[in-house]
């Protein structure tokens, strides 16, 4: 049979064992949670860094394609304006034109009324006073002057 002593012993040897076999386990365990955050960090860094290179490409994309929309608006901006001073342009010869032929139609309906009324004139003197008279209840006939042409309006 074992004596104390033995069990004492035999028991002390167990713990022993049981503490390395522990002591083991444990390293192996912490180990692999230092490898598994190891290998974490790894992909947490690669990540960050592809999105680092995805930030610097939309930066560096986005810079010349504002520059040259700036540029295009730029170019489109200076040819609108250009159109509009040259329509402007355009527009205030022909409205120049329209009121000189508007002034010289005006100045020809006038000679052309006085010559009119001259010829009447004329014409009244070398016929009959009874002639002159039918026409006048006929046609009923006023020594008014028509009405002269419209002025031009004055806001150009």
């Amino acid at each position: 049979m074992m004596t104390i002593q033995a069990w004492n012993i035999v028991l002390n040897a167990v713990v022993a064992v049981m503490v390395v076999a522990y002591g083991i386990w444990l390293k192996n365990i912490v180990t692999q949670q230092l490898n598994s955050k190891d290998t974490a960090i790894d992909a947490l860094n690669a990540v960050i860094k592809v999105k680092d290179a995805e930030i610097s490409a939309l930066k560096s994309d986005t810079a010349p394609a504002i520059a040259t929309a700036y540029k295009v608006m730029l170019e489109h901006a200076d040819k609108m304006t250009a159109e509009v001073n040259r329509l402007s342009e355009q527009l205030r010869k022909a409205a120049e034109e329209q009121r000189q032929m508007s002034q010289a139609m005006n100045d020809a309906l006038e000679r052309d009324y006085q010559d009119v009324k001259e010829r009447l004139e004329q014409w009244k003197k070398t016929l009959p006073e009874e002639i002159l008279i039918r026409a006048n209840e006929r046609f009923k006939l006023t020594e008014t002057r028509p009405v002269s042409p419209t002025p031009e309006p004055s806001g150009e």
